[in-house]
């Protein structure tokens, strides 16, 4: 019995520790860029401008983490069932990063004229990598090299922000980061060697383009906001919903972590999740996300009037809408985590479009009609229903015991 508790202690212990890591890695990058360099950007360029940013970044990101964190992810959750190894992944990156380049280049040049179009691609690039990079250390439980990993990529936007205030370029901050971060990996790990393919190379090169696609849909649906406002109602509006939703965000950033601690332990332990374990986290996870929401509305007026003076704070019907669409969001990127490890990237992949189809057609409408408040409401809105479908799924679909 003893042995057995301390086996327990041991056990939890490193998953704690590992969670303190894989947190404090994106506590790190993501509050040097929202409480040092965007407000340093905001106030060098102005509001308009940095609204612009912001909207050029979108593509960034979009393709970035739906490639390289489909990757990435796919690896991990196929790690318990199918034999794989590098190699199925380097042929992988060399079909898509191409993809991901072509399209940063084609997007930004028939959306925004005057942008440099290589250096916005090569951002695309070495983004991309950076994301799918971090299933090196995921796939060895190794999350203190994964927060050097990020320490690395946050010294490089640091560095890149030098050279800003110099050039007033924005795009040195971001290509000097995700370039530096992507030399650590090709100088410290052998994750990019090895040519020879395994023999479930097409599963995986199945499961890993519809868990790509899936992520697309949800990577353009949570940078949707930077797109339909410019459109509709400018980038000084941009920068305003970006701003009331940066606490929130950041909160959802942290889901990331979460959910490589509970992929990268799901992919070791081959036992089955159940809807017992599934009750627990939904009830973990709903109260988690009533306390962060009161804490989002309370800190979200003082972040902006410290950072932010030019942006009005005061709008507490903003802020409370921007913020429930938040929260709504990081309880369903939790659940769908134990979906994917659990059921697979086919019901992943139908859920992101249900909600896909909602969220797209409520914000088109909502932002012409009502303007930056419409799309908080229809942000909210569907994100509660995704919320909603992740936990219907979960109690029709998974099991009612361990196997």
């Amino acid at each position: 019995m003893k042995e057995k508790i301390i086996e327990l202690y041991l056990k939890y212990k490193k998953i704690l520790r590992d969670l303190m890591y894989t947190v404090g890695a994106q506590l790190l990058m993501n509050g040097v860029l929202q409480i040092i360099i965007y407000p340093i950007m905001n106030q060098t360029i102005g509001k308009y401008e940095f609204g612009n940013v912001i909207t050029y970044m979108g593509f960034v990101y979009i393709i970035g983490d739906a490639i390289g964190s489909g990757i990435c992810n796919n690896r991990l959750a196929l790690k318990k069932s199918i034999e794989s190894r590098n190699g199925d992944y380097n042929h992988l990156l060399k079909i898509f990063l191409p993809l991901g380049f072509i399209a940063g280049g084609l997007l930004i040049h028939l959306y925004f004229q005057g942008i440099g179009v290589l250096i916005y691609s090569l951002i695309v690039l070495f983004t991309t990598i950076r994301y799918y990079g971090q299933v090196q250390f995921r796939l060895k439980l190794d999350f203190q090299k994964n927060f050097v990993y990020f320490a690395i990529l946050t010294a490089g936007y640091g560095i890149g922000t030098i050279a800003f205030l110099i050039t007033k370029s924005w795009y040195c901050i971001f290509l000097a980061g995700e370039v530096l971060a992507v030399l650590y990996l090709i100088l410290t790990t052998d994750l990019f060697k090895g040519k020879e393919k395994s023999q479930n190379y097409h599963k995986v090169f199945h499961s890993t383009s519809l868990l790509i696609f899936s992520y697309l849909i949800t990577d353009v649906l949570v940078n949707l906001y930077r797109f339909v406002i410019n459109y509709y109602c400018g980038p000084e509006a941009v920068s305003t919903y970006y701003v009331f939703s940066m606490i929130g965000k950041t909160l959802i950033m942290f889901t990331a972590p979460i959910n490589n601690i509970i992929l990268s332990y799901m992919a070791a332990d081959k036992s089955q999740f159940n809807k017992s374990n599934f009750t627990t986290i939904v009830k973990i996870v709903l109260i988690v996300s009533v306390l962060c929401m009161i804490a989002c509305v309370i800190a979200t007026p003082i972040y902006i009037t410290l950072l932010y003076p030019n942006i009005d704070a005061m709008n507490w019907i903003l802020n409370i809408v921007v913020n429930a669409a938040q929260i709504f969001n990081f309880g369903a990127g939790l659940i769908i985590t134990l979906i994917l490890a659990t059921l697979g990237a086919k019901y992943h992949l139908f859920l992101q479009m249900v909600y896909g189809i909602i969220f797209m057609v409520t914000a088109l409408l909502f932002t012409k009609y009502f303007g930056i408040m419409g799309f908080g409401f229809a942000a909210c809105i569907s994100n509660l229903f995704r919320l909603v479908e992740m936990l219907i799924v979960g109690y029709k679909k998974l099991p009612d015991s361990m196997d």
